[in-house]
């Protein structure tokens, strides 16, 4: 009787109690295993890319789309945060292409959204959260957690992004019996494009 006197205080019901419950538990299931998770201010990304916050529902799938494919490449674990209401599309919790979305409503409440996402993670997996906002930075410095600006993120992105065009409209190129194999000195471990390119604010 006392937990269901604290739902009726607080105004949660149990069906949403349960529901934040089990969008929790698959995001800790889909980071198991995970070197590296990412937790990326989607809206600050945009701006880096676009110069502009504002999205249109049609251009948050977009950026789901491109950070999806760098984050196969990566083989990282991308969450992403937008400052607006879901997407009747993606919902609140849900994966777009292995890329766990989270909304936070409004802007101010993009910082709690973020934090809270960080010390659910925090344990499973080695988390850096990228934002350019100033005020976020400052939070997460005093939690003790990783934090890469949007600038540079765009960087390791447009990079990748880069090498797989040059990959795609090279032709391939036959190799004689004498001719040695290609090093392996400059393949790329898992991640490590975006882990080489990290600005860690302490």
């Amino acid at each position: 009787m006392r937990e269901f006197a604290m739902f009726r205080r607080t105004g949660v019901t149990m069906k949403s109690f349960l529901k934040n419950i089990r969008m929790w538990w698959k995001l800790r299931r889909s980071v198991k295993g995970a070197r590296s998770t990412y937790i990326v201010d989607g809206s600050d990304l945009n701006q880096e890319l676009r110069s502009r916050r504002r999205m249109a529902p049609r251009e948050q799938l977009a950026l789901l789309d491109r950070v999806s494919r760098f984050a196969r490449r990566e083989n990282i674990k991308l969450v992403v945060v937008f400052e607006s209401r879901p997407l009747r599309k993606v919902p609140q919790g849900a994966e777009y292409r292995d890329v766990a979305v989270y909304y936070a409503g409004m802007r101010d409440n993009l910082a709690d959204t973020i934090l809270n996402l960080m010390h659910k993670l925090r344990g499973r997996t080695e988390v850096t959260v990228v934002t350019s906002n100033n005020q976020l930075e400052d939070r997460i410095r005093q939690s003790g957690g990783r934090i890469m600006r949007c600038s540079t993120f765009r960087k390791a992105l447009e990079s990748t992004s880069g090498r797989e065009q040059r990959r795609e409209r090279r032709p391939p190129r036959r190799r004689s019996a004498e001719q040695p194999a290609p090093s392996r000195r400059e393949s790329r471990g898992p991640g490590d494009t975006v882990e080489s390119m990290i600005d860690v604010v302490r």
